[in-house]
C-alpha cells in the first residue's frame, strides 16, 4: 500500500508541475504561437462500476479499446487527450509528460526519459532542449510490429501489449 501512495504522490506533483508550468507561460512568456496544456487526469479506484477485464470502450476518437488491463487506465484518458489536442485544440506539435509510462522506467531506469516520436526533426529539438536543460532523453523505436500486440478480436485495439515492449 505503501508503493501505491507513492506512486499516486509521483502522479500528482507532476500535475502540479504542469499546472505551475503552465501559469509560468500564461504569465511571463511572450508566445508568438498558442500552448496549450491538456491535463488527462483520471482516478484508478476499486469500484462496483470500475473497468474490468473484457470490458469493451468507445474513444472520443471512435475507435473501440477492449480493456485487458484495468491498471492502464491513464492510457484510455490520454488517447482522448491527444485526440482532443489534434482535433479540438488545432494542436501541430504534442509533448506529452505522462507518468503511465512505467515500462519506460523498466527499459531505462529514473534518470533518462524515453522519447516517442515518428519525426525526426521534433526529436532533435526536444533532445537540444533536454540537453540545454541538463535531462537525458533516449528516442524509443516505433516498430510496425509492436501494433500486433494490440490486436483484439472483440475491439479495434487492446488498451495494452505485452510485456516485451511495453512501454512502446
Amino acid at each position: 500500500m505503501q508503493a501505491a501512495r507513492q506512486a499516486l504522490t509521483y502522479d500528482v506533483t507532476l500535475y502540479h508541475a504542469l499546472l505551475h508550468i503552465s501559469w509560468g507561460c500564461a504569465s511571463r512568456c511572450a508566445c508568438t504561437s498558442q500552448v496549450h496544456f491538456i491535463i488527462a487526469a483520471c482516478e484508478n479506484m476499486v469500484h462496483g462500476k470500475g473497468l474490468r477485464p473484457g470490458d469493451v470502450l468507445k474513444s472520443a476518437h471512435g475507435k473501440t479499446v477492449e480493456v485487458n488491463n484495468t491498471d492502464a487506465e491513464g492510457r484510455l484518458t490520454l488517447a482522448d487527450a491527444l485526440w482532443y489536442a489534434q482535433e479540438k485544440a488545432g494542436a501541430t506539435a504534442i509533448v506529452d509528460i505522462a507518468t503511465l509510462t512505467g515500462a519506460c522506467i523498466i527499459a531505462l531506469g529514473g534518470e533518462v526519459a524515453g522519447l516517442f516520436t515518428p519525426s525526426d526533426a521534433m526529436a532533435a529539438g526536444l533532445a537540444a532542449a533536454s540537453n540545454a536543460a541538463g535531462e537525458k532523453l533516449w528516442r524509443m523505436p516505433m516498430e510496425a510490429s509492436y501494433a500486433e500486440q494490440l490486436k483484439s478480436s472483440v475491439a479495434d485495439m487492446k488498451n495494452t501489449g505485452g510485456r516485451a515492449g511495453g512501454s512502446i
